[in-house]
């Protein structure tokens, strides 16, 4: 594990793997990890890119 944080809105657990290992990897081995969390589902989190766009009006919203 590279960190094991938890997200402040919904108060999840997020568990974040070194270079070598991956999101597959953790589920193939839920059996090791869930002992120590409790929990109702894992989700691989997709990868995202947030943008910033200057100059929209908003006045409509």
């Amino acid at each position: 594990m590279a960190t094991i944080s938890r997200s402040k809105e919904k108060q999840n657990i997020n568990l974040t793997t070194i270079e070598c290992y991956t999101a597959e990897f953790l589920q193939q081995h839920k059996h090791i990890w869930q002992e120590f969390f409790q929990f109702q589902r894992e989700q691989k989190i997709e990868p995202w890119a947030k943008i910033i766009v200057h100059g929209v009006p908003i006045q409509p919203f």
